[in-house]
């Protein structure tokens, strides 16, 4: 509002002369526009302020509902999501709460649609994301789960939940170099997180990389000296240990283990490496007596029997090792050696020819899994990893593989195929999650 301009002529006055109403003071129409305008910015402070506070009202009842959802109160984070207003500024809040419940219900679709609002408001949209991420990964749609992680992270690099999605999603799509990355991210900015590195552990593990994956998992367990799995994070150190040559360290990690077929054998090799070959024999009895059919524990006890000149009794069991394990290249190529040391020199032929035709299929499966880590976007190629799983005898991994495809493309059929045909053929198998 601009001051009236002046004029050389007096201005009107509807008032009669000498009446004090008509009489203004010198600049008092200034000092009415300055009042005003004062007025007016109170007003608006006095607005703005009550948005500020109505927003931090609104994120208060907020936090409080978001962390009954991750103690799993499900019920109480529910009334308190009643209470939020349905107006502009609470409603994102409101939508991710409602969106957190369904997903802590297992109701991913419902999810998924309340997210949507979440995700495009600055100060919900990582959670959302994130959100979004853990969402997709149950419902097994793990590359969409990598991508809503990414997007997360693209708005706050120290999400660092968002970053566990993504490290999770990566390695069962067989990202495993993106896994490794984001875990030891993971692994820097959580200083009491032991699972990422027992995970980082595996992943040294199978790539061989002893030294390595001893190192994480002795951190992992320095981190959290007493996870819920300590038994298989013990075992796991004590196969690399043992691929090292440093079987006293093996030894002390199996202590506190459940004596398991895997175990026991672990032991034998522990002993035989250290010369205690009665407690090398003990061992492997008792193994075979918990697992007859268990493939270390035949090959092992095949290769104890040559030592000791049992050639005969090392035959048996490797004759029942490729009879339950046909296509481990490796027994056969055991079983070959023990023939040919027998004399049977056509059969011992027989085993290397087979040795040779398994370990082409292995070759195989280890380049494709390779291609699959550079790869993210590939399903055929998951596909291919799952029927060469199958080819191997090892369901489980293949069953994997195939969720793997489909997670990329949840219709690809050739996937489909494969999933049913596998749950079809193993008894008790009914596709479960992995």
């Amino acid at each position: 509002m601009n001051p009236p301009e002046t004029t050389t002529s007096p201005p009107l006055d509807p008032l009669p002369h000498g009446s004090r109403a008509g009489q203004t003071a010198p600049g008092w129409s200034r000092n009415v526009w300055i009042w005003g305008g004062v007025f007016a910015a109170a007003i608006a402070l006095a607005i703005g302020w009550w948005r500020i506070r109505s927003q931090q009202s609104t994120r208060e009842v907020f936090e409080k509902g978001w962390a009954a959802v991750e103690q799993g109160d499900v019920q109480t984070a529910f009334q308190i999501c009643r209470t939020l207003p349905r107006d502009a500024q609470a409603e994102p809040y409101r939508q991710l709460l409602e969106g957190a419940i369904f997903a802590r219900r297992g109701q991913f679709e419902q999810a998924f649609s309340s997210l949507a609002t979440p995700a495009s408001f600055d100060p919900t949209a990582v959670r959302a994301w994130t959100l979004m991420a853990q969402c997709y990964y149950h419902h097994g749609h793990w590359a969409n789960a990598v991508r809503a992680a990414q997007e997360a992270l693209r708005r706050d690099e120290e999400a660092l939940p968002a970053r566990r999605w993504l490290a999770v999603a990566a390695y069962d799509l067989g990202m495993v170099g993106l896994a490794a990355e984001e875990l030891k991210k993971i692994a820097a900015a959580d200083v009491t997180d032991g699972r990422s590195l027992r995970l980082l552990g595996l992943i040294e593990k199978d790539r061989a990389e002893y030294p390595e994956a001893i190192e994480f998992y002795r951190e992992s367990l320095h981190r959290q000296p007493d996870p819920p799995d300590r038994a298989a994070v013990l075992e796991e150190l004590a196969q690399a240990c043992v691929q090292v040559n440093d079987y006293d360290q093996a030894l002390d990690a199996l202590g506190d283990c459940p004596e398991t077929p895997t175990v026991l054998v672990l032991r034998s090799q522990c002993f035989a490496g250290l010369g205690r070959e009665d407690d090398r024999r003990k061992a492997l009895e008792t193994a075979r007596r918990l697992a007859p059919d268990d493939l270390t524990t035949l090959t092992a006890s095949a290769a104890l029997a040559l030592i000791d000149g049992e050639v005969d009794q090392a035959l048996v069991w490797l004759d029942h090792a490729v009879a339950k394990h046909p296509a481990d290249s490796a027994t056969h190529y055991q079983y070959g050696q023990a023939l040919e040391r027998a004399g049977r020199k056509e059969d011992a032929q027989r085993e290397f020819d087979l040795f040779n035709q398994w370990r082409k299929v292995e070759h195989e499966f280890s380049e494709l899994h390779n291609a699959a880590s550079a790869d993210a976007e590939n399903a055929e190629l998951r596909v291919q990893l799952g029927r060469l799983a199958e080819k191997l005898r090892k369901p489980e991994l293949a069953e994997t593989w195939y969720k793997a495809a489909l997670a990329i493309e949840p219709n690809l059929e050739s996937a489909r195929k494969g999933l049913s045909t596998l749950n079809g053929s193993v008894p008790g198998r009914r596709g479960g999650s992995r």
